[in-house]
Parts: C-alpha cells; structure tokens; sequence
C-alpha cells in the first residue's frame, strides 16, 4: 500500500485534523513512513497566522531535487491554507497535486486514493460552501502524546471580526452534535487520555445553532462525565461567555480545569469597535466579575 508522512502547522486545530488523518489513513491501509520515503507528502497548514503560512511557503521548495530525480512525493496541502492559497500552490509548484480546504476533511482518504490511482490529474476539494461540511469519522487515536487530546467541538466563526480571515478560510458556524463529541471523548478515556481539551474558535458559542436549547456549559457537564480526568476548552469569546458556564466548572472542579481563555484585545472601546468584537471594556469588566 501507499505511504504518507504528514506535516502540521499552527493552532491546536490543526493538530487535531492532523491526528484525524494519520488514524483514518491508517485504518485505510496507508502507512506512515519518513518524509524522503513517503509517495505522499501532506502539508496540514494555516493562513490564520501568518508565521505559520510562510513556513508553508517555504517547505514546499524543498521537494523540487527529489522532485526532479523521482517525480516523487506527490504534495498534498490541507487545512485553511489551501482554501487560501491552494489554487496559488497547484499552479507554482508542479509536486502540489492535491489541495483541500478544512471543512473536505472527510474527503481527504478518497482524495489521496484517487490521486495515487490518477497520478497524472490534480485533485482539489475546496470548500466553495462555506455552511457545508464532511466530517472524518472517528476519534484520533493516532496521536503525538497518549495522555492528551484535542476535540473540536465545533467548526467555522460567524462574528467576523474585522481583521481575522477566519470566516472565509474555516467557513460559517457549524456546532459538532453532543452525541459524536462525547462519543469521541469516550473513545479517547478507553485509549488511555487523561486530559481533554476541546476546541473551538469561539466555544461559547457552541450550540447557538440549536433548536433544542443545548448549550456549552451542558457540554460541559456532559463531557466532565465520560471519565476523563482533566478537562480544558478554547478559545471564550468575551460577548459569549455566560455565567452558567462558571457554574458548571464550579459543580465538576474536580474535572474541568479552572483555566479561562479569554481574549480582551484591546483596552480602548473605539478600537473594541473597529474591529468589531461585540463587545464594550465594560461588558468585558462584568463578565470578569
């Protein structure tokens, strides 16, 4: 069978996505193998921080010697750099032969089949809707560290603050359904993880696309119930953060950890306001309080 090697960049998103394609890959028969060994070379980026875009930039020259004496590894970019710049990449660099933006995750298996059965064609699955998404079934077994893992809890933003590029590379708001989340964190406390951390660019906001009312702080709840000894979140959004939410991590203390991520951005209301963040210093001095 095939062999891949796989490269992450930036946030705990990322990595996430990452451990996700290394256990579905996996379990479709592809083995993990050293990058000057692999058929496929999958470069899981980000456009959100732009360190970590460049560093994209310029891994992607390196594979031109191989490149030349081989005609190998094909490239493969994943994640919201290649809904950013994907299409840049395919027409610069000739190895780039597959692109996916990140709400493709679950067509990113198929993907690489077809472009090894097909070598001479590129694939791209670019995220053309930005309320779409194909889920990559299963929790990440295949991980960097046994006793920690990251859940995403739900996908994409909708505040569209006025300097983040969010919104249009991770697409619109979609919350993960209760039953996967816990499901998958359980799955996770039998493979033997003691802490948890799920994730979200704004988990507060989890479960505002409901009709039946479940919130973050009952995920909370639920998820402090599955086993698992430690439990973390990020990232809070000032205008979302709601009092039910200390509630909960008051009742199961001895779970979820007493650690807030978040972000005031800016001291001066004006600016608060020109970048659109929904919230005033003085709603933020309340809801420390």
């Amino acid at each position: 069978m095939y062999r891949y090697s796989i490269k992450v960049y930036g946030c705990q998103m990322n990595v996430y996505d990452g451990d996700k394609l290394k256990t579905a890959l996996g379990a479709a028969g592809w083995s993990e193998a050293p990058e000057e060994e692999a058929d496929v070379v999958i470069l899981n980026g980000c456009s959100i921080r732009d360190k970590a875009e460049q560093k994209v930039w310029s891994d992607l020259g390196r594979f031109a010697p191989r490149w030349e004496r081989e005609g190998r590894p094909f490239v493969a970019v994943t994640g919201c750099i290649a809904q950013n710049a994907g299409r840049k990449m395919l027409s610069r660099f000739p190895w780039v032969r597959f692109i996916s933006g990140p709400r493709h995750i679950g067509a990113v298996p198929e993907g690489l089949d077809r472009l090894m059965a097909c070598p001479g064609e590129a694939v791209a699955l670019l995220d053309d809707d930005p309320r779409a998404f194909e889920e990559l079934e299963g929790a990440p077994l295949e991980r960097g560290n046994p006793w920690k893992a990251y859940v995403t809890i739900a996908h994409g933003c909708d505040n569209f603050c006025s300097y983040c590029i969010v919104p249009y590379v991770r697409g619109r708001f979609l919350s993960r359904s209760p039953g996967e989340i816990l499901e998958e964190m359980a799955a996770l406390v039998s493979d033997g993880v003691k802490e948890i951390t799920l994730l979200g660019q704004n988990v507060n906001s989890y479960g505002a696309d409901f009709i039946d009312g479940y919130t973050f702080s009952r995920l909370l709840r639920d998820g402090a119930a599955t086993g698992v000894e430690r439990l973390r979140f990020v990232t809070s959004h000032p205008k979302d953060f709601t009092p039910d939410i200390v509630d909960v991590m008051v009742e199961r203390s001895d779970v979820i950890c007493p650690s807030i991520n978040l972000p005031i951005q800016s001291g001066s209301d004006r600016i608060l306001k020109m970048m659109n963040r929904g919230y005033t210093l003085d709603q933020y001095r309340r809801a420390m309080e």
